[in-house]
């Protein structure tokens, strides 16, 4: 997304990933905690491919244009800043068994992400 506001990239990005874990009941993350160790099942893959790395490259992307327009000190635009928060909404799915409602989704990003990227 570009909403012209990092934040709001951000918690549009994140709603879009909560809401991938709402429509598939979070199994496939589940499945994933039982697959291989080594992260290379066909599983794995899809997931990486179809959820993951997308969700991570908008994250990034936010952030890159975020940086552009002041609102993200340069030096945060790193991809591991960009997995923070969908670590943060797949860690809970997988360990509660549950979603973040959207306060909890707007709290991620403004109590967790932005103070990483404010300027």
């Amino acid at each position: 997304p570009s909403t012209g506001s990092v934040r709001d990239d951000l918690l549009v990005t994140l709603t879009c990933l909560r809401d991938t874990l709402v429509a598939c009941r979070g199994a496939a993350f589940k499945v994933l905690k039982e697959e291989s160790a080594d992260g290379k099942g066909l599983l794995h893959e899809v997931i990486r491919q179809r959820i993951s790395q997308p969700v991570r490259d908008m994250m990034y992307e936010a952030l890159r244009q975020g940086a552009e327009r002041g609102e993200v000190r340069p030096e945060a635009v790193t991809r591991q800043t960009a997995d923070v928060g969908p670590a943060l909404i797949v860690y809970y799915n997988i360990t509660e068994g549950t979603v973040y409602g959207d306060e909890s989704l707007a709290s991620v990003v403004d109590e967790v992400l932005v103070p990483i990227i404010r300027p």
